[in-house]
């Protein structure tokens, strides 16, 4: 009977604080995703076909505040990546300010998000050999850089894995323009599935 009544006064506690522990989670995971004055960041990439050489890869990160439920402000930085067989070599880099909104606050969420981003897009050849009908082939190589402008839209679906953790899924659209002489830098604009994952954090 001692033995009984020593383990009511050791287990009760134990299971109180166990059951308040449950609790407090049950609530963390319950919170709504996306609400005003707390922070996201997170990163998406892509990879595919090439619109003026063979390959290419894109990877975007994205940081910011929520100013209201479900609309983020801050900045992204891009980087994307073209390359052929021939040893060309294409790479852009731009940073700039960045909107996103999601359309509800649930665990699976469409969104839209869209940057106007500045940076450097870089060129470069190495004995890269290029046919021209009647003038045969020839070689060449080179090296430039320009400054541009990278635009960015995005349309996708947020899916929560944890209160804090999410995985995107999403269809990209950029391009590269050069802010002197309005045309695109290389080629077609983009158009990319990609995926990414990000982490809210800050006052719910």
């Amino acid at each position: 009977m001692k033995t009984a009544l020593l383990l009511c006064v050791v287990l009760f506690p134990a299971f109180g604080q166990a059951q308040r522990v449950a609790q407090k989670e049950e609530t963390q995971l319950s919170a709504k995703p996306f609400a005003r004055k707390t922070w996201q960041i997170g990163i998406q990439s892509g990879y595919s076909k090439a619109t003026f050489l063979a390959r290419n890869l894109s990877n975007q990160l994205h940081g910011g505040y929520f100013i209201a439920d479900k609309l983020m402000l801050g900045l992204s930085a891009g980087q994307s990546l073209e390359w052929s067989q021939k040893n060309i070599v294409t790479n852009t880099i731009s940073v700039g300010p960045a909107l996103r909104y999601h359309l509800t606050r649930t665990r699976l969420s469409p969104f839209i998000a869209g940057s106007y981003r500045f940076g450097q897009y870089t060129y470069s050849g190495e004995n890269a050999s290029v046919s021209s009908g009647s003038s045969g082939t020839r070689i060449y190589s080179g090296h430039s850089t320009l400054n541009i402008h990278a635009r960015s839209l995005t349309a996708g679906l947020s899916v929560g894995l944890s209160s804090a953790l999410r995985a995107d899924i999403a269809l990209n659209w950029q391009d590269v323009i050069n802010p002197n002489r309005e045309y695109a830098v290389s080629g077609n604009s983009l158009l990319q599935a990609q995926v990414g994952v990000n982490y809210s954090f800050g006052t719910r």
